[in-house]
């Protein structure tokens, strides 16, 4: 895709969104109407009836996790200086 065609999308985008959200926004309106004028006394928003997004857990790096990367790195800073030995040279620190 050019990049005149990725902007004239966005321009596009900028005057009728389309997509997953738009979607959910048009869904959460029809079914809070519905809800509102079949239950009468609950009020409910569109809102109430779209995903919510929420961003995925930091996972916990233990100390575990740490020290195994730092073993690894010094593998491979061995493996490296084996190779370049192998070849007559040596790693540049």
């Amino acid at each position: 895709m050019l990049s005149k065609e990725f902007t004239e999308w966005q321009a596009y985008w900028s005057l009728e969104p389309f997509g997953p959200l738009t979607n959910y926004e048009r869904t959460g309106i029809l079914a809070s109407q519905v809800v509102n004028v079949g239950l009468g006394k609950v009020v409910t928003k569109p809102s109430d009836f779209m995903p919510v997004e929420t961003p995925p857990e930091p996972e916990d790096e233990g100390l575990e996790q740490v020290a195994g990367d730092v073993v690894k790195q010094a593998v491979i800073r061995s493996d490296l200086d084996n190779v370049m030995a192998s070849w007559g040279g040596k790693r540049d620190s």
